[in-house]
């Protein structure tokens, strides 16, 4: 029987597909959706950026934008995560959406989702 081609799914980006492996990889902060979401560049390989990658902070969520919590919640993780701010991003997962799922270390080496959850900010949560 004839193997059939991979063929990608024109719905999903096609560097969120598969992880096999755990990466880890500097990122730059261009903004935050909400207390849980953040858009970035990021260099996968040398030469090979990534230009306004959506990804999921992993462990964690926030209230949703429509809520005072949500935009407080917002305002505190803008704080901690500054525009052209460095990240380093630790991925292994995707979720249902496509998004990349990542543990976010901040410039000053804390966990941001721990931070979040400490402050009251977010709850633990496992996709």
């Amino acid at each position: 029987m004839k193997k059939k081609p991979w063929t990608p799914n024109p719905n999903v980006p096609y560097y969120v597909l598969s992880f096999k492996h755990t990466w880890i990889i500097p990122a730059i902060v261009v903004r935050l959706i909400d207390g849980d979401t953040v858009v970035v560049h990021m260099e996968v390989m040398p030469g090979f950026v990534l230009h306004e990658a959506h990804v999921r902070v992993q462990g964690i969520n926030a209230p949703e934008l429509n809520t005072q919590e949500g935009k407080d919640a917002w305002a505190f993780a803008k704080n901690l995560l500054p525009v052209n701010s460095v990240i380093k991003l630790t991925m292994n997962d995707t979720d249902k959406y496509g998004r990349m799922l990542a543990r976010v270390t901040m410039t000053d080496s804390r966990d941001f989702g721990s931070v979040m959850i400490e402050s009251g900010q977010a709850v633990e949560y496992n996709l």
